[in-house]
Parts: C-alpha cells; structure tokens; sequence
C-alpha cells in the first residue's frame, strides 16, 4: 500500500489518496522495487499551482455561447467546462466588462467583450453574456496568487461576487449603465427587439448595449446617425442606428413614452438625428 499525502484545496476536489498492488505469492523480490517505486512517487507528488484554480463557480448559465459550465478561474486566463464543451480564455483577450441590471430585479447580465473572439466549432463569439441571480448566495475558498486582491473565502451574492473576483484577475472593472438615463419605468434600459430577439437595449457612459442574443455594442463615436421610425403612429417606435462604416441596426417596438428620454439622451451624446423635432426642423 503507497499513500499519498497532498492538499485538497477543494472539498469536491478528485485527488489520489492510496494506491493498493498485490504482490503474488513467492514473489517477494517485488517488495524492494516498490519500495523504490513509493519513493519517487512520493517525490513526484507535488501539485502544480498553475494548474489549481484561484477561484471556481459551479452551474453558470450562459446565454452566448448557450450552455451550463463551471468557471474555473487562474491567474493569467479562466475555463468554462460544460457537458460538450470546453473553452480557455487569457485575460488578455477580455477588453471589457458590463454589469446591467435587469428590470425584473431577479439578475443581471454579466457581459464580457472579447478580442480576440472565442471560438466554438466554426463560431466566433465576441461577447460571453452571463445571466447571475442577484438571490443566489454563493461561498468560494480562494487559492494561489497573494497578488491577487480577494479574501480567502469569498461570499455574497453571485451577481457581486463573480464579477468582482473577474476585476481582480483581469484588471478590468465591470461598467454599468449611464446615470442619466432612466426610461419611463425609471430603469436604466428599455425593451425592444433586435433581429426578431426580445431583449433590453441599455444606454451607456459611451455605448449602446443590446443584450441577451445577438449581443450588440455600439459605440457612440462610431454611429453617423439615428433615425426614429413609426413615432406617428401606434403605441410603439422603432430606433435604427447607422454607423460610420454603413452598418445598419434596428431596435424594434420602443414603448413611445420611452421617445423623450431616448432622443434626450442621445442628443446628450451629440449623436446625429437625436435632435429634438423642433432643433430639426429649424436646421432644415
């Protein structure tokens, strides 16, 4: 019997404790050579902190790409293992990060930007959408880097305490939405539609940001101009986005209260065709 002591650093951790070798009878020459064989393994037995996760979180819904995984996270890239599907990311790769909440008040979507993408089969993938439930405590034993600002045991909400272990290791604060708006429900989004997907565009410091699927951002310095569509009619408006390099978007079915506070804060940002109607009509 070999046994080998080393450190769990997980309670769920699948380590090797014991190692059991029948040695058949009026063989016993073998004795000597396990002895040297327990000998070097005991000398081998050493964990690699490269390999042992800062910090992990376990069943983690993400909506791009679609799937369960556990988040391991390292000091220089993080892992998501899923049941068809594993991915490594260097921090390096994540440029930015968002935190938006959601008007249900039950989650927010945690929005990483990657560049360059994440590649799945023959799929890019340049944002990483994380929906966290803002009621789901969460407890995690952090590990490895003392450069690292966590605690040793990290706890809280998972909508605090993932997006805060992130910023720790990629050196990027997540952002959240733009103070100065608020639409006529008093939330920092509004509900819309964007290529036939329901979802919330929300209006940032320096971007605009639809999110679940398709995620979609869209700087204010890259747009040329916005055009309000069906404000004449109907209980609803469309928003389409044009930018500097001719790419189209278009926000679909707008509350129509929501008009003002969308055409107010755009102008804000002295994005062209958000002038109010009268500036407009002086102009031409």
């Amino acid at each position: 019997v070999i046994k080998l002591e080393g450190e769990r650093l997980h309670d769920d951790d699948d380590v090797v404790t014991e190692l059991r070798f029948c040695v058949p009878p009026g063989r016993q020459e073998f004795l000597h050579h396990m002895a040297e064989f327990k000998d070097t393994l005991e000398g081998e037995y050493v964990v690699d902190e490269a390999q042992v996760p800062i910090a992990r979180f376990t069943d983690i819904t993400l909506v791009l790409p679609r799937g369960k995984f556990e988040v391991q996270l390292f000091g220089t890239n993080f892992r998501m293992h899923g049941k068809s599907a594993s991915h490594a990311v260097e921090y390096g790769q994540v440029r930015r990060l968002f935190l938006l909440p959601k008007p249900d008040g039950k989650s927010v979507a945690f929005v990483l930007i990657l560049n360059p993408p994440l590649m799945q089969g023959k799929t890019e993938y340049s944002q990483l959408v994380l929906p966290l439930e803002t009621s789901r405590p969460v407890s995690i034993v952090t590990a490895g880097d003392k450069n690292v600002d966590l605690q040793a045991k990290e706890e809280g909400e998972l909508a605090e305490v993932l997006p805060r272990v992130f910023k720790s290791l990629s050196g990027h604060a997540a952002v959240g939405p733009a103070a100065g708006f608020a639409s006529s429900n008093g939330f920092h989004c509004v509900n819309c539609a964007h290529k036939t997907f329901e979802g919330h565009l929300y209006f940032l410091d320096d971007c605009l940001l639809f999110v679940n699927r398709p995620c979609c951002v869209i700087r204010y310095k890259d747009i040329k101009e916005v055009e309000f569509q069906r404000i004449d009619s109907g209980r609803t408006f469309d928003l389409v986005v044009v930018t500097k390099i001719g790419l189209e978007n278009q926000f679909s079915a707008i509350e129509k209260t929501d008009l003002d506070a969308v055409r107010n804060f755009l102008n804000s940002k002295q994005v062209g065709g958000a002038e109010p109607p009268a500036k407009q009509a002086r102009t031409e």
